[in-house]
């Protein structure tokens, strides 16, 4: 394949050992899940749509136990929503209010230094409507999902779900609107723009306390006349790893709609994935920075893994839909991760006819007496110290928690 026009091509999942590629044209090229060992790949040309693995596997790092000596920070919390709310919902909204400022309640009573939302605020079906009318669109229900936040004084850092970029799968119409999907959310969001190039708004760190928190935007490779590839490649992938490197917070911890290894659990999804789950370049890079853990949803149910040190746990609900909202308080301390997964029950009521083929029906939302006197119930327990070491599992973490090599 040396010195080839392979401007994209899908390689995605191919054979491509001692293969070589030398010189070859690789824009907008997929390997992600490619077999490379030993392959060529010099003098290659790629641009930032190039999804290709960054480096060789790594050895899992073995992160040393803190000093208190070193860390004296006093433990703090934040809470991790994703798919909240995956909706079109304004605000004030009296079908959604009553139930949500309970959720939000209950969720500012942890006092959390802030809330990680992976992805999915919005329902985003806007395609039919054009560039205008997306901008519209998200002008209006960003703006109510921030003031909803805000009016319960909640801070949060939100990376973009598949429903912010039009909602998959995308045809060649919704495609050549990615962009603007993507532009309204980085414009109305207001994520911090410290991410690689072409990613401002809507890949990002923050290092808040003793945590490196690091957003990230699995739906960067697409293109008109081919489909939108999932995961974190080229540009973007070589910003994380020089993120997690650079960083010396005693926990990192990074974000990101799809799942990288495989979610056990489903509810009412699509079921995204990242090709070459915990053998690609994303979940390496994430070994080899030392990360603690990687957050995602879209699958709005629960299930963890654990891979070379680094575990996965996949959480959230969608609301309106399925018959809870939950949430995941992470207590963070000098030495050590806890975890807990809670849930609120409610009830869906359907309201009226669907407003269109791709649309669900309007919901009302609300609250059953006994939920309201007991408040959420906890599913989940766990720990993870330093080493990567998970201990005092219980509930859904001990029954859905995976091991794998």
């Amino acid at each position: 394949l040396a010195g080839l026009d392979l401007a994209g091509v899908d390689f995605s999942r191919a054979r491509l050992f001692g293969a070589s590629l030398a010189g070859a044209n690789l824009r907008g090229a997929g390997l992600l899940g490619a077999d490379l060992r030993r392959a060529d790949l010099s003098g290659t040309k790629k641009d930032r749509r190039t999804a290709i693995p960054a480096s060789p596997r790594p050895r899992p790092v073995r992160r040393p136990a803190a000093a208190s000596s070193l860390d004296a920070t006093p433990p703090w919390k934040f809470v991790v929503m994703p798919d909240f709310l995956n909706q079109d919902i304004d605000y004030p909204d009296p079908d959604w209010d009553p139930t949500l400022d309970y959720v939000l309640e209950r969720v500012a009573a942890e006092r959390p230094d802030f809330v990680a939302v992976p992805g999915d605020v919005v329902m985003g079906h806007w395609t039919a409507l054009g560039p205008v009318g997306i901008e519209a669109q998200g002008a209006r229900y960003y703006a109510a999902w921030l003031a909803r936040m805000r009016a319960h004084g909640l801070t949060a850092y939100v990376s973009p779900g598949d429903h912010d970029v039009g909602d998959n799968p995308w045809g060649p119409t919704k495609r050549a609107l990615v962009d603007s999907y993507e532009q309204t959310f980085a414009k109305h969001m207001g994520m911090p723009r410290n991410g690689p190039a072409g990613q401002d708004g809507l890949a990002f760190s923050v290092r808040h306390k003793n945590l490196l928190l690091v957003g990230t935007n699995p739906f960067e490779q697409y293109r008109p006349d081919g489909p939108v590839a999932i995961g974190v490649t080229g540009t973007q992938l070589s910003w994380l790893e020089r993120t997690l490197a650079a960083d010396d917070a005693a926990h990192s911890v990074v974000m990101g709609h799809v799942p990288i290894l495989p979610a056990t659990h489903r509810r009412n999804t699509s079921a995204l994935a990242t090709p070459g789950g915990g053998g690609s370049a994303q979940w390496n890079a994430l070994v080899r920075g030392g990360a603690a853990l990687y957050l995602a949803g879209e699958y709005h149910d629960f299930s963890a893994a654990r891979k070379d040190g680094v575990t996965q746990v996949v959480s959230g609900a969608l609301p309106g839909v399925t018959d809870e909202v939950t949430y995941l308080v992470v207590t963070v301390h000098p030495d050590r991760l806890e975890l807990d997964l809670k849930s609120i029950a409610t009830t869906v009521t359907v309201t009226g006819p669907p407003p269109g083929p791709s649309e669900l029906p309007p919901v009302r939302l609300s609250l059953e007496a006994d939920t309201r006197r007991d408040g959420p119930r906890t599913l989940a327990t766990m720990s993870i110290d330093r080493s990567g070491t998970p201990s005092r599992r219980s509930g859904l973490f001990s029954r859905r928690t995976r091991a794998l090599r």
